[in-house]
């Protein structure tokens, strides 16, 4: 904020290449997890001369430049976006009818719904870089007796400070409700992040509201962003972990990829959202706080009820998807079926 982005993502780069340094320090603690599987096919030729290895990091790297100028061009990236979830969504239909079992069909169908499903909440949740960030430079009250005049961008952190804080409780939640045989299925956790993160948004209504003619004081916004991180602790991970367990052996790797494309759509979409609340500035500051405040407010009453809706819908649902993921969770054959795929 005070030097520029370039320092940003040079900070970030940075962060990466120590990230890089330590997984591959620590491959060692792997035991051969995840290794090739033909090393002999690493090392062939490939159609540019190179070996497969080398072709592929040489591929990657040029991928970077390809990505990097996509991102200068939104109206691109808007085109792919619609054409690799819609060719995606016809794919997995087709790979639903034509390539599996019932079960594993259903459980595809399943996966696929609360992939839908997760669009709904990072389209919300996502609000923290565009709508968010702008209400706590325009709206919120950030001078204080201890601080001074807190910076906007500062309040980004609330999410990764609250993660760190709440991860481990939500980890035991889990697992003490597991023991207990109370744990709920995917679905349901869908549900309460969706639930959640509008709850957020209604936070900043209620704060709104009794701002009265001022600015609207900062234990809203922290309220909204410890929501927001709860629903995302109860989504996020659990995602994740579904797509490996949903997925069919072979196109595991394919729907994590889809999982991620919906998150990219996600965030397209939250910009679209975040313009419904544009207001007239100089300078970067609202010239009439009443009327950019309304605005805003506005705005996220209709993000609450989105939140609201669909997560009840989800919630409403939820018995259906649970049935058809088949114990999934239970299943001790899934270790077995996905040899049977690889060996066919």
């Amino acid at each position: 904020e005070t030097y520029g982005w370039n320092y940003g993502f040079g900070a970030a780069g940075l962060g990466m290449v120590l990230g890089l340094i330590t997984f591959m320090y620590g491959k060692k603690y792997f035991y051969g997890k995840g290794e090739a599987k033909d090393e002999v096919l690493l090392k062939k030729k490939s159609p540019i001369g190179f070996s497969n290895e080398w072709t592929i990091y040489i591929l990657a790297i040029l991928g970077i430049f390809v990505v990097w100028q996509m991102v200068q061009r939104h109206s691109v990236v808007e085109v792919l976006l619609l054409v690799a979830g819609a060719g995606s969504l016809i794919y997995i239909v087709w790979y639903a009818l034509v390539k599996c079992n019932k079960i594993q069909r259903e459980r595809l169908f399943a996966l696929t719904i609360l992939i839908l499903f997760s669009v709904i909440f990072w389209s919300l949740f996502e609000q923290a870089y565009t709508s968010l960030n702008l209400y706590a430079d325009r709206i919120l009250d950030r001078a204080t007796d201890l601080f001074g005049l807190i910076p906007a961008g500062a309040f980004l952190s609330l999410n990764a400070i609250f993660i760190i804080l709440f991860a481990p409780v939500f980890a035991w939640l889990w697992i003490k409700l597991e023991k207990r045989k109370m744990n709920p299925n995917a679905a349901v956790k869908f549900a309460l992040g969706i639930i959640l993160v509008g709850l957020g948004f209604g936070a900043l209504v209620l704060g709104a509201d009794l701002s009265g003619t001022g600015k609207v004081a900062i234990i809203w916004l922290v309220l909204a962003y410890l929501l927001h991180t709860w629903g995302e602790l109860c989504l996020s991970p659990v995602g994740l972990s579904y797509v490996t367990k949903l997925s069919p052996g072979k196109i595991v790797g394919f729907m994590m990829g889809v999982w991620f494309l919906a998150t990219a759509g996600s965030e397209y979409i939250a910009s679209l959202l975040a313009n419904l609340a544009s207001i007239d500035t100089s300078g970067g500051a609202a010239t009439d706080l009443m009327g950019a405040k309304a605005s805003y407010t506005n705005l996220f009453e209709k993000l609450l009820y989105i939140g609201l809706i669909f997560g009840v819908i989800l919630l409403v649902i939820s018995p259906l998807i649970k049935k058809m993921m088949h114990n999934v969770d239970t299943d001790e054959s899934r270790e077995d079926e996905i040899l049977m795929e690889e060996k066919h």
